[in-house]
């Protein structure tokens, strides 16, 4: 599954959080102070959907995947978490269950901010449930993005709006004007962003290596010509 490095100081860590924007310095400690750190392990499901949202996360180290099942048992990967995100934001929210399930990919380890925590945080600090709000916004329409691409695009744009939305979250400027996507990237990873099999993936990225469009490797890729699979996904729209 793909990885990334990040500072694993929680405390550093917060400063960057959208969730946390607004809050000064001290703000941030106080918060820090009240999250309880512990170690997670491959394969361990830290929520599953339908569960009860009493905890939210911090991934201060290593993988975790976030999926939803459809009701036809379809099961898209809605987020690749990454060190520094905050994720099972539900909690924060009074929402009465977690509307999709967390699974650690790659041991490492979260900050758990839990029920009682989150009402002192929501009580002395109003802007982060604003912010909550509107992150919480912003996932619903991602997730009618996804759902719409999987009824209505074919394949190869599925996977150019896939791999656009990776090199907008996670992706480098280069020197020679690509975004090289900053994670470890298997092609079975890309299958289940994109909601295809792995063959179908392996093809496409070699022929679109052929025309210029990316540059693959062993668990990476770089977009080369984004304006390419961007012309792709409008077609298909």
């Amino acid at each position: 599954m793909p990885t990334i490095q990040a500072p694993t100081d929680s405390s550093i860590i917060l400063t960057r959080v959208p969730l946390f924007v607004g809050l000064r310095p001290e703000d941030l400690s106080r918060i820090h102070a009240l999250g309880r750190r512990r170690k997670t392990r491959e394969g361990e499901w830290l929520f599953r959907q339908g569960e009860g949202a009493r905890t939210m996360f911090l991934l201060a180290e290593g993988r975790v995947r976030v999926t939803q099942a459809t009701p036809t048992g379809q099961q898209i990967v809605l987020h690749l978490v990454k060190p520094g995100d905050m994720f099972g934001c539900s909690a924060m929210l009074h929402e009465r269950q977690y509307p999709g399930s967390a699974e650690v990919v790659a041991e490492g380890c979260v900050e758990c901010f839990e029920e009682g925590v989150l009402r002192t945080i929501e009580r002395d600090y109003p802007e982060v449930t604003r912010n909550a709000l509107a992150l919480m916004a912003g996932r619903v329409r991602d997730l009618r993005q996804r759902y719409q691409e999987l009824a209505t695009e074919r394949v190869e744009p599925r996977i150019a709006h896939t791999l656009l939305r990776l090199a907008d979250e996670a992706g480098v400027p280069d020197a020679r004007g690509g975004r090289r996507i900053a994670l470890r990237l298997s092609r079975q990873d890309l299958a289940e962003l994109a909601g295809t099999t792995m063959f179908t993936v392996s093809r496409t990225l070699k022929a679109w290596a052929e025309l210029g469009l990316v540059d693959i490797g062993r668990q990476r890729v770089r977009v080369i010509d984004a304006a390419a699979l961007a012309a792709l996904v409008a077609e298909a729209t």
